[in-house]
């Protein structure tokens, strides 16, 4: 697989066993069993550090804790290869590079499609809702305040669209009867979002801040 190219993530359940802890006592092993997901690493080594995922581990890298999930991809996730070395395969991830273990016989990776975007700029700015902006909404609807996360898409990465030309909206109701003012009213904004596959879960960019591939 070449650096640009889309895989997806479809690991062979009944071989994709990895380390799992704290299912009964934190840092115990949980039993070892077949898994949807696999590991990303910062380099192409066995033992380097699982990936860092800034919004859940300010100070430090995601661990094998049954409840963390900064460093898994799970199965039917899409993404942008970046690199290759050796039995390894990097994609973009979190605004980094995330390197996966292909193991021979069963690669968790497979080639596929859709359409990728770039930073249109320096680095785009990565949100967890896609709100309308605050002149859409009437002065008796307070304004959603929309503010990015603690990750960037940097330039020269690419991710894989899962959702695309999201049109904003907020809707707004506080009671049940319609008695306070534009209750009930769904405020639709101009600017549009696109839904990226970005870590273990989507993420939202605005359309104006990526371009098209």
């Amino acid at each position: 697989m070449q650096p640009g190219s889309v895989v997806k993530v479809v690991p062979h359940f009944p071989t994709n066993v990895h380390k799992v802890t704290g299912c009964t006592a934190p840092g115990v092993r949980c039993p070892d069993q077949g898994t949807n997901f696999v590991y990303l690493r910062t380099a192409p080594r066995r033992l380097a550090h699982l990936v860092k995922d800034v919004g859940l581990h300010p100070r430090g890298f995601s661990t094998t804790d049954v409840a963390d999930v900064g460093a898994r991809v799970d199965s039917g996730q899409k993404f942008v290869v970046a690199d290759t070395y050796k039995n390894w395969i990097a994609i973009w991830y979190l605004g980094a590079l995330g390197w996966i273990y292909i193991p021979p016989g069963h690669s968790p990776l497979v080639r596929s499609s859709g359409e990728t975007v770039t930073a249109a700029d320096e680095e785009a700015p990565v949100y967890g809702r896609a709100y309308p902006e605050r002149g859409a909404y009437p002065k008796t609807i307070p304004y959603q305040i929309v503010r990015p996360l603690h990750y960037t898409i940097g330039a020269g990465q690419a991710y894989v669209v899962a959702d695309d030309d999201i049109t904003t909206d907020y809707y707004y109701a506080t009671t049940y009867d319609d008695s306070a003012p534009d209750d009930h009213t769904d405020v639709v904004g101009e600017d549009t979002y696109y839904g990226l596959w970005f870590g273990h879960r989507m993420a939202f960019v605005r359309a104006a801040d990526l371009t098209l591939q």
